[in-house]
């Protein structure tokens, strides 16, 4: 048998498929586990973004309330409703 017939007939191939048989449940299982790696990664990476959002909000969120405090109109927040009172101006008496 010539060298290019047992080519076409795989010949030479057969020492590599003998070992890979018995390596394909082990191949299957490496993917698996690459999928699930994957897959763990993306996890890792969704926690990152919600952490980095969720304090992100409470960044926005004390930033409003500060500024509610103490930002916009400073006199009007400076004055602020009186003690034991609505907060309503009392009206002065003629």
């Amino acid at each position: 048998m010539s060298s290019l017939s047992r080519l076409a007939f795989g010949e030479p191939l057969e020492p590599v498929v003998r070992e890979a048989v018995p390596a394909a449940p082990v191949l299957r299982r490496l993917k698996q586990v690459q999928q699930l790696l994957g897959d763990l990664h993306d996890l890792q990476v969704v926690i990152v973004r919600l952490g980095d959002a969720a304090a992100e909000a409470a960044a926005e969120r004390t930033r409003r309330l500060h500024h509610q405090a103490v930002g916009g109109d400073r006199g009007a927040a400076a004055r602020g409703p009186r003690p034991a009172t609505s907060g309503q101006p009392i009206a002065s008496t003629p």
